[in-house]
């Protein structure tokens, strides 16, 4: 809420709404679609992930940059 006074004994009350500035990254576009995106993530379950395959594809490129 925010109440003017715009003459002396006049208020004047209009609704307001507040974001806090921690929040307001939220309301940006390109966090909303990031936001989004994550969201829509958590209603897929995560596939199970070849640990050995991945610490060998790894193990190779840091061997390349040697």
């Amino acid at each position: 809420m925010v109440i003017d006074s715009n003459e002396p004994g006049i208020l004047v009350i209009k609704t307001a709404q507040t974001i806090p500035n921690g929040e307001l990254w939220l309301h940006q576009a390109s966090s909303a679609e990031r936001l989004d995106r994550a969201l829509t993530c958590l209603d897929h379950p995560p596939e199970v992930a070849d640990l050995d395959a991945l610490e060998h594809h790894l193990n190779a490129i840091f061997a390349e940059t040697k």
